[in-house]
């Protein structure tokens, strides 16, 4: 009988988590990438070719995504972090870490990692719709990117864990009383910027072409409900946003998730855009959130007392964890 021989199957790399400012993610997605754009010149000869080029600067973007769950501790903690500003000299800038992807071995590849470092959360997008699982989308800003061999993909949140759907969604604001809420969506953008400044002799000769700095300029909140309902509720709804100065009529909105809370004060409503299909009234409203004053927040996250108490339970867990790494 004729020996035969069998191909190996083929493996293909795949991210097999993510280290987020030190906590292991169960990410839905992450989309992250460094870029430095090559540039032709443009001399003045008449040779055939591009004879020079210049770099552009190296930049960090992308987004992670991940599901909601019950008491996060990962979810807490970066909610956190998104709203503290720490007062670099006099510049005000975000807490930033470390981003590290780790990838198992492909075909006669060993495994590797990448860590995109220095990054800070530049939008943070939490959303959910009717009968859906609630959704955590960051935005992020890095100033470099550092990769190896080697990693253990073991390091994976172990804990069965049940991610917060629609049915753990709680929404409370004067303006939409009686409405039945179908999606809602918000989102907290630090206008994030980087600084790009000629370092030497401070550091070594050429790393100007990085960003030595992110900073944050004036943060934004804003969201959006959709909502369906008689023609009444919604009528009476959108008298009830609709005030007669513009600094009247403020509303407090309440949305909360499972164990979190997340209270918007001084809300003020856009019009809403309302629609009819097939007898069906639905309508959308977005909402911006302010803050009053030194002490006064536009929002603040917070937790039950159970879920405080997961959460706390939770990151004892992943600090023992990460520290036998």
């Amino acid at each position: 009988m004729a020996e035969t021989t069998t191909n190996p199957v083929g493996q293909f790399g795949y991210i097999g988590y993510g280290l987020v400012f030190g906590y292991p993610v169960r990410g839905a997605s992450f989309n992250l990438k460094a870029t430095q754009q090559v540039f032709n010149g443009e001399p003045a000869s008449n040779e055939p070719e591009q004879p020079v080029y210049h770099l552009g600067p190296l930049m960090v973007d992308g987004q992670v995504s991940f599901p909601l769950i019950f008491g996060d501790p990962v979810f807490w903690k970066l909610a956190q972090m998104t709203l503290k500003k720490v007062v670099s000299g006099r510049k005000k800038t975000l807490e930033a870490g470390d981003i590290t992807l780790f990838y198992p071995p492909a075909r006669n590849n060993p495994s590797y990692f990448r860590t995109f470092t220095g990054c800070a959360i530049s939008n943070l997008n939490v959303r959910a719709s009717g009968g859906e699982r609630i959704e955590t989308t960051l935005s992020v800003m890095g100033i470099g990117i550092d990769e190896g061999s080697g990693g253990d993909s073991s390091q994976v949140p172990s804990a069965l864990s049940r991610v917060l759907t629609w049915n753990d969604v709680a929404i409370d604001g004067e303006a939409f009383e009686g409405c039945s809420v179908k999606e809602f969506s918000f989102d907290i953008n630090n206008n994030v910027s980087r600084v790009n400044t000629y370092c030497y002799p401070l550091v070594n000769l050429g790393t100007g072409i990085t960003a030595t700095a992110l900073i944050t300029g004036r943060r934004e909140v804003a969201g959006s409900l959709t909502f369906m309902g008689p023609a009444r509720s919604q009528f009476a709804a959108q008298m009830a946003m609709v005030s007669d100065t513009p600094f009247e009529g403020y509303d407090e909105l309440t949305i909360s998730m499972g164990s979190f809370t997340t209270e918007f004060h001084r809300v003020v409503w856009e019009l809403q855009q309302i629609d009819l299909n097939s007898g069906i009234i639905y309508g959308r409203a977005g909402f911006s959130a302010h803050g009053g004053g030194p002490g006064e927040p536009s929002i603040e996250f917070k937790q039950s007392a159970e879920g405080e108490a997961a959460t706390t339970q939770a990151l004892k867990a992943l600090d023992q964890q990460m520290s036998q790494r």
